[in-house]
């Protein structure tokens, strides 16, 4: 077990705020966790999961590189129960270029697709070539 202090939350802005810190996003403890994978939405996805500023923050918490969905996620991808689904979802997003600093890299034998992550600075045109992008 880590020596974690127990969160002390009093208002929702504040739990609301908290959820957007880096840390949290990198290293959930297991509470907030256990509340989210409670929480579901639409086809039974995670609600903050379809928060498209929440996932905004999570792609800016990773390093520039090529990942796919699960190790974008991290700890937070064991409460997706439709990974599949949800995989379609956050695709549609990123084909859209609704989550910036992120886009299609590769896709695998295996249906699974590397997103690369690259910082917002860098001069990329991501509505091309079908919203895989190109660099310019």
């Amino acid at each position: 077990m880590t020596n974690r202090k127990p969160l002390r939350i009093n208002t929702d802005r504040e739990y609301y705020k908290l959820l957007f810190t880096r840390r949290l996003i990198k290293n959930p403890p297991a509470e907030i966790l256990a509340e989210h994978n409670q929480r579901r939405g639409d086809y039974d996805f995670p609600v903050l999961f379809t928060n498209k500023n929440w996932l905004r923050e999570l792609v800016r918490s990773k390093e520039p590189g090529l990942y796919t969905l699960k190790e974008i996620f991290g700890p937070w991808w064991s409460i997706v129960r439709r990974p599949r689904l949800y995989g379609r979802f956050f695709s549609w997003h990123v084909k859209h270029g609704e989550i910036p600093g992120i886009r299609f890299a590769i896709k695998q034998p295996n249906r699974t697709i590397k997103y690369e992550i690259f910082n917002e600075d860098q001069n990329y045109e991501i509505q091309t070539n079908n919203g895989c992008g190109v660099k310019a």
